[in-house]
């Protein structure tokens, strides 16, 4: 029953999805450092729904993942448009800073690990409202974490949005600190998603 499932897969669209990290300062110094504000760029994935369509969605299978080094650090427009936490001005040598510690060795480890994935195999709830139990890999680091979402399925898409937080602890990753914690970052992180899956025209019916 290949075909039947593949009537029921839906693509990641990275155009029409909106992944946003936000970061934030901590420590006695904290006034010398920045919010950061982190956009999630080349996300791509696949929903596979069951093959009795959104009458049950308890087996609904989705995969995600985006590359570590195409995230986007501190963009001048985001910022604007974030409210007070991130009004703040950064240099550009101050983003490149940051880039660096993310990406480095301390963090991601974006040379070892270049993506950051995340899969789906239980969904709890009824429509609208969703919790995804999601596996999260980041490195060689896995954590399951219940996320939920507003979610709406319909023949040619689905769209499922929300919020949630998360300590980096939780994701195998120690939080930069600088000087003995005197400027540092905030374990807990927040993540605001809006992620729209398009049916994928399964070529070989017909």
């Amino acid at each position: 029953y290949d075909k039947e499932a593949s009537a029921n897969a839906y693509a990641i669209s990275n155009q029409q999805s909106r992944v946003v990290i936000k970061v934030y300062r901590a420590g006695r110094l904290a006034n010398l450092g920045h919010n950061h504000i982190i956009i999630v760029d080349n996300l791509y994935g696949i929903i596979n729904l069951p093959s009795e369509g959104n009458q049950n969605l308890t087996n609904t299978q989705v995969e995600l993942a985006f590359p570590v080094s195409q995230l986007i650090i501190d963009n001048t427009y985001e910022r604007t448009h974030s409210g007070e936490d991130f009004k703040k001005n950064i240099s550009l040598k101050d983003i490149q800073a940051t880039r660096n510690n993310l990406l480095g060795k301390s963090l991601l480890m974006a040379n070892q690990f270049p993506m950051i994935e995340l899969e789906i195999n239980k969904v709890i709830g009824t429509l609208p409202t969703l919790v995804f139990e999601t596996l999260i890999k980041v490195r060689n680091h896995q954590s399951t974490q219940l996320i939920s979402a507003q979610t709406s399925i319909s023949k040619n898409q689905i769209t499922a949005s929300g919020s949630f937080s998360i300590k980096q602890t939780e994701l195998g990753l120690t939080p930069f600190s600088l000087f003995g914690g005197a400027i540092a970052v905030k374990d807990k992180i927040d993540i605001e998603f809006l992620l729209i899956a398009n049916k994928l025209s399964n070529q070989n019916s017909g």
